[in-house]
């Protein structure tokens, strides 16, 4: 049994538009990187910098939220997502991750791993 409810949903988004999505995605060096024993990735809570869905409501901030990306050799380790907000009363409910890898192949390993409380 997994550690929680979750939902893994293949070609989510039309081809097209997924192909959109992935020519408009910012650049590695248009993003913050982020690279230490934990992590090697890039980010950018601010996403009204990038195309997105207009008049939506989240956090304005993005606490921990946010495009991301990595790239070879990139990685990020075993961590728990931050389900409550430092400043607002908010508890985060859902998390979506859209991964845009058209060039994605099995050799360079990258599967999203649901890990339970014991770390199995």
């Amino acid at each position: 049994m997994l550690p929680f409810p979750h939902l893994v949903v293949d070609d989510f988004l039309e081809p097209t538009v997924a192909e959109q999505a992935y020519a408009n995605f910012p650049k590695m060096e248009k993003m913050d990187a982020l690279k230490d024993i934990r992590q090697y990735k890039a980010q950018d809570p601010n996403i009204s910098n990038f195309d997105g869905i207009r008049d939506l409501k989240p956090d304005q901030k993005l606490y921990a939220a946010g495009l991301a990306q990595s790239t070879d050799g990139g990685f990020l380790n075993v961590h728990v997502d931050n389900s409550s907000h430092p400043v607002q009363s908010w508890y985060r409910r859902i998390n979506i991750l859209v991964y845009l890898n058209p060039h994605w192949s099995e050799e360079k390993g990258g599967h999203l791993e649901l890990w339970s409380q014991n770390m199995s």
